[in-house]
């Protein structure tokens, strides 16, 4: 059968007295996560979360620090670093990671309340030539209209987008970094660094 990669979506981290840690959400995902791993329904976790700029430190390597820290080889954790939303989670782990090595099968891994969205913006992002299945975590938006800002925000990414076909990775990765405000005044950066994922 061929192995299937686990991609676990980030919600955000905590300041404490020593740093930073994962908040709850991110921790519970991270745990489905590491579920999944240690139950062999996926070879390796791919660990999304960037937001370097607000912290000094991706949310991703916490991530992997706590997998870690709860027993998995740091082998079997892979990096992406870059994202600060959800449609650049999906879209640099698909063109920096999971097409770099092949894989074809993924198991996206957030909150229930997220999912609607992710599957919609996943979809387009992946196009039909992936088998992706979804795994939500129980628990409530905890954001104060939550539903409204998850419909608003799958309404930005579709008029973003709009005009593309589902799957084109090169269309789908000029346009983000063009049109949307977390990326296109850093439009060279985020290429360079993509281009360092996928040689990772």
């Amino acid at each position: 059968m061929a192995e299937s990669y686990g991609l676990v979506l980030c919600h955000d981290i905590k300041k404490t007295d020593s740093g930073y840690e994962l908040n709850e959400q991110t921790r519970e995902r991270t745990d489905t996560g590491i579920n999944l791993l240690k139950e062999r329904r996926v070879g390796k976790l791919i660990m999304s979360g960037g937001c370097e700029h607000l912290y000094g430190i991706t949310i991703a390597s916490l991530m992997k620090k706590y997998a870690i820290e709860m027993g998995v080889n740091s082998e079997d954790i892979i990096e992406e670093g870059l994202s600060r939303d959800t449609a650049g989670q999906l879209i640099f782990s698909k063109i920096g990671i999971i097409d770099a090595v092949g894989v074809k099968k993924i198991i996206i891994i957030s909150h229930e309340y997220h999912l609607p969205r992710i599957k919609s913006e996943a979809n387009f992002i992946f196009g039909n030539e992936y088998e992706l299945s979804f795994l939500g975590v129980a628990g409530p938006d905890e954001r104060n209209g939550g539903a409204e800002l998850e419909r608003k925000s799958l309404e930005a990414f579709i008029r973003t987008f709009k005009g593309i076909k589902c799957g084109d990775s090169e269309k789908i990765l000029s346009r983000l970094l063009e049109q949307h405000n977390f990326y296109k005044a850093e439009r060279k950066e985020f290429l360079e660094r993509l281009e360092i994922l996928k040689d990772s």
